[in-house]
């Protein structure tokens, strides 16, 4: 469980980081179509305001040729032609025509009789004798002045007034920040009114300066767009995207985790086919072990059938031969004959590669039968092999070959610990004992125990402290008991101290249902 929450969790930070992935990649997206947005609405306002530039070069022109008509100027056409521009034009505010020697104003449309500034006039004259000069006005506005026509002995001056306000007024969704500024001075005519020289917190800006192409107005245009943070995320992509890499993620760790059970199945099944193999192999080199205990089994069932069969045999030539005798020879060569036939089928269960088994097992008398096949073992090594049944039909839900290799698993490794420990050990002994639906066995050893360096690893495979041992006895063991749903531990024996005592527990089955 702790495992799968870990890959959960790893789950949920790739999500976390796709999602934040996805989010930049929208938030640059966003701010590219900002950007492209901003360009096309600068080239609009920039064409426009060029436009009305030129509109003004050509209203110029066109009111220079009517002074120059006659003089003094026909103020009657002239103020046909003002009322058609001012009808149409609303930014040209003021239209004025003014005559230098002797100075006068010839035409106007302020409402009060003063005309421009003379300031004006006299400066541009000394800036520009023949061409036009753009001034600064206050009130946001410019003035264009002009010697009509053109020429330095001209007697007349042009002035249009321009209001800078109107002129840039295109930016219908007033997202664009505008200021307009003679390019000769640097001095800004018009700046809208949320004109700013910092962006405000959290937002972008974006930023560009256009000249206009008109050389009597030689203004430029500096136009700002500040784009908030927060415009350039958009919720609805963002959430779709991310439930759709919510789901390929899922989908994606499914695959994994079937390709990774699938894998780890069959290295598994590899695994316990190869461990099975050297279970095997462990039962075959037991045998050599137990070779000793198997003779010592069978001499007692031949050495009687030979005896029963001399006897049997003396009777039958009798001249008077008693058939009751003969026929209790008879029963006693089947009871031997059927003894030593069971413990040959056990020995080769043993060794058997396939092993015929049994789901339940009576534990008193299947390690009785274990006990004395390694008592000739242990007596060779000067061990007692003590042996305690329990005499309570303890009756384990296992196989009898499991729980036969798992006996000889723990008697061979308590007799060699015994065999090798300093001092040395002098028994070993085998209880079966029964707790309420449970039952079980333990292998006790009076040896050194287990060192604390292999204690933490005990039960892994390849781990021993035998020089010729493989390390494998107790991982099969451990194996085999967890098949039978059972448990088994290490520990060391409470009653001196010393030595080790391995304990299994296994469920029990009740009497009634044995077979």
């Amino acid at each position: 469980m702790q495992q799968r929450a870990m890959k959960i969790w790893q789950l949920i930070a790739a999500w976390l980081v796709g999602t934040a992935l996805l989010a930049g990649g929208l938030i640059w997206r966003e701010w590219g179509q900002s950007v492209v947005r901003f360009e096309r609405d600068v080239g609009n306002m920039h064409r426009l305001v060029a436009q009305r530039i030129d509109q003004h070069d050509a209203h110029m022109t066109g009111l220079s040729a009517l002074i120059a008509v006659s003089d003094p100027p026909p103020v009657d056409a002239i103020r046909a032609v003002v009322s058609n521009i001012s009808q149409f034009y609303p930014r040209i505010t003021g239209i004025d025509i003014v005559r230098l020697s002797p100075s006068g104003t010839v035409f106007t449309t302020r409402s009060s009789a003063e005309g421009p500034p003379r300031s004006a006039i006299d400066y541009s004259l000394r800036e520009n004798t023949t061409g036009a000069v753009t001034l600064p006005h206050p009130g946001s506005r410019y003035l264009i002045i002009k010697r009509a026509p053109q020429s330095a002995s001209s007697r007349y001056v042009l002035v249009l007034e321009i209001d800078a306000a109107k002129l840039v007024d295109a930016d219908a969704d007033g997202s664009l920040d505008i200021a307009l500024v003679t390019a000769t001075s640097g001095d800004a005519i018009f700046k809208s009114q949320r004109w700013v020289d910092v962006a405000p917190p959290r937002s972008l800006r974006l930023e560009t300066e256009r000249r206009a192409s008109s050389q009597s107005q030689p203004l430029d245009l500096w136009l700002r767009r500040d784009v908030p943070i927060i415009s350039l995320v958009t919720l609805n992509p963002l959430l779709l995207l991310a439930a759709l890499l919510a789901g390929v993620l899922w989908l994606l760790r499914t695959v994994v985790d079937a390709r990774r059970s699938a894998a780890a199945a069959g290295t598994l099944a590899q695994f316990r086919t190869q461990e099975a193999r050297l279970a095997h192999a462990t039962r075959i080199n037991a045998m050599g072990e137990l070779s000793l205990g198997v003779a010592h089994e069978l001499a007692q069932p031949l050495a009687a059938l030979l005896a029963q069969s001399q006897a049997g045999l003396r009777i039958a030539r009798s001249d008077k031969p008693d058939l009751a005798a003969i026929e209790s020879v008879l029963e006693a060569n089947v009871r031997l004959s059927k003894r030593a036939g069971i413990l040959l089928a056990k020995l080769r269960d043993w060794v058997s590669a396939n092993p015929r088994t049994h789901h339940v097992t009576n534990l008193d008398e299947t390690i009785a039968g274990m006990v004395a096949l390694n008592a000739e073992g242990f007596e060779k090594a000067d061990i007692q092999l003590i042996f305690h049944p329990s005499n309570a039909k303890c009756i384990a839900a296992a196989d009898t070959m499991g729980i036969e290799q798992i006996v000889q698993n723990l008697m061979t490794n308590a007799r060699d610990a015994c065999r090798d420990a300093e001092p040395r050990g002098t028994s070993v002994s085998v209880s079966v004992f029964a707790q309420g639906d449970r039952t079980g066995f333990s292998v006790a050893d009076d040896a050194a125990g287990i060192p604390a360096a292999v204690a933490a690893k005990l039960f892994e495979p390849f781990t021993t402290t035998k020089a010729d041992g493989m390390g494998l006895g107790l991982s099969i063991s451990r194996r085999l008991v967890e098949q039978f749903q059972g448990t088994i531990t290490a520990g060391t024996r409470s009653d001196n101290g010393r030595g080790t005592v391995f304990t299994v527990v296994l469920p029990v089955v009740k009497v009634d249902r044995a077979v």
